[in-house]
């Protein structure tokens, strides 16, 4: 569901939105940077630190894995922004929890929520922008809570050293706090808004009905066409309106007649399988453009409509399956170099903790260019294809640098891979969908990609002690999946300038 808010508001609703990411990030980031200042703090006794939080990462993604279709299907249900304020007071209330005994289960939860948030997040940007908007905004919001998590593995050791591991929680919360109140401003804002449009929509409506009720009272008294029986007038506009309807669509289908039999098919199923539109119902149909046939908004608002998405979400193009694939193998590599990075420059290369864990927050560091990226997402949408490609490229570049050339190089590569994948995956989701209602598209792809992440990062540790004594195994797997990927890029480039092409010709 689209709503109209003006420019100030929509991009301040992008920043509340991005900081409260931010924040939330930054706090879960601690597990990482600070594991050893916990495992010391709260003195468990655990010998082997990183394998045992490699299995409690694998545990928060499988249960984000559980619920992140409930997510997707409630954003699109309730809306994204009373999700996202109730997930930013449950991260406020597990950072409260500092018993040793229950510190991984707060953690998990926070795990949890930060996980789903940015589902949320994407959610909520895809309802208060344009399709052709949402490049720069998704970026920003990319940005800002990859900052979060640049910013604890640069700063979080220092202020350790000086403050104390119980100061950096403390900050922690306090953010979190001021972004609860943010979020909640914005969505009690964004709440009158809603309540003035729909009043004055129940104004026209009824301002409507009544200039209807008068033309037939006129009708009434001058003819006899009227005579009794005002649903008649009101059937034939229904009527008439709907026969435009499925002109239009006949014309716009006779217009692929002359294409090849397989674009023209394929133009042909996009329109009639797309799960969340129903092209032959009274809405106004628009054409977005001439190489995607997409049908105008629907607004799904009862539980039968959402059984039947679930059933019929495998009709989902085969473009978005292509898609969700590249992103399912590139998450699995994010997971290893930011659950693993900072361990493996340590093992591979003898640096420091510190020293190795600000040499990997450079690749969150480059999300200071997603913006950029996300400006010419919106002005060359149609190189979307292109962007992936390379994020993909790089992304197995800089596997090879880490292990055996520069991990500083390796990790502004890999940061550049980021920050492609995350300027375009939302909107190359809503390129090829057609639709502002991204909650359950990007549920899949994230319930997909958590499941991926969990079989990976739960059997880890185990793998290290059978392949041998450090991580370098998972950087080559990682080079593997990445080149698998890109794979999936280049076979998902040529399909696409392959209907191009045949469009352009006609």
């Amino acid at each position: 569901m689209y709503i109209q808010l003006s420019n100030f508001q929509r991009w301040r609703a992008t920043i509340f939105t991005g900081l409260s990411l931010a924040f939330g990030t930054y706090a879960y980031t601690d597990f990482i940077t600070l594991s050893q200042e916990f495992k010391q703090q709260y003195r468990f006794e655990i010998d082997n630190y990183p394998e045992f939080y490699s299995k409690l990462y694998a545990l928060t993604l499988l249960i984000t894995s559980f619920i992140v279709l409930l997510v997707g299907i409630s954003c699109d249900h309730f809306g994204p922004q009373i999700n996202l304020f109730v997930c930013q007071f449950l991260k406020v209330i597990f950072l409260l929890d500092n018993n040793p005994q229950l510190l991984f289960f707060s953690r998990i939860g926070l795990g949890v929520c930060v996980q789903n948030s940015g589902i949320m997040a994407s959610a909520h940007i895809g309802t208060i922008f344009e399709q052709y908007e949402l490049g720069l905004p998704v970026t920003t919001i990319g940005m800002l809570s990859v900052l979060g998590q640049a910013a604890n593995m640069y700063f979080a050791h220092q202020i350790n050293e000086k403050y104390g591991l119980l100061i950096n929680t403390f900050a922690s919360f306090v953010m979190n706090i001021f972004t609860l109140i943010l979020l909640a401003y914005n969505f009690i804002e964004q709440m009158q808004i809603e309540k003035e449009n729909e009043i004055l929509q129940e104004t026209l409506m009824e301002n409507q009905q009544q200039s209807f009720q008068d033309i037939c009272h006129k009708l009434q008294h001058n003819t006899s066409i009227c005579s009794d029986d005002e649903n008649k007038i009101h059937n034939w506009q229904q009527q008439w309106k709907q026969e435009q309807i499925d002109k239009q669509m006949q014309e716009e289908f006779n217009k692929c007649d002359n294409l090849p039999e397989e674009i023209q098919q394929e133009l042909k199923d996009e329109v009639m399988s797309l799960p969340h539109q129903t092209p032959f119902h009274d809405r106004q149909t628009t054409f977005l453009n001439k190489s995607n046939f997409s049908i105008a908004q629907s607004q799904v608002s009862t539980k039968q409509e959402y059984r039947e998405i679930f059933q019929n979400f495998t009709q989902y193009d085969y473009k978005f399956w292509v898609l969700v694939t590249i992103i399912c193998l590139f998450t699995v590599v994010f997971t290893m170099v930011n659950m693993l990075g900072n361990t493996f420059v340590e093992e591979q290369w003898g640096m420091s903790p510190s020293d190795a864990s600000q040499i990997e927050s450079v690749f969150p560091m480059m999300a200071w260019f997603l913006p950029i990226f996300g400006k010419l997402v919106d002005k060359y949408s149609n190189q979307i294809d292109l962007m992936i490609a390379f994020a993909m490229l790089f992304s197995a570049m800089s596997q090879i640098f880490l292990i055996y050339i520069n991990p500083l190089n390796g990790f502004i590569l890999f940061g550049l891979a980021y920050v492609l994948k995350g300027a375009t995956n939302v909107p190359a989701l809503s390129l090829i969908l057609g639709t502002n209602n991204l909650g359950f598209p990007l549920s899949i792809e994230k319930f997909l990609a958590d499941v991926a992440s969990f079989l990976f990062s739960f059997f880890v540790g185990d793998m290290k002690s059978y392949f041998g004594q450090n991580y370098e195994f998972v950087f080559l797997g990682n080079f593997i999946l990445s080149t698998i990927a890109l794979c999936f890029a280049i076979f998902l480039i040529i399909k696409l300038r392959k209907k191009q092409i045949a469009i352009e010709n006609f």
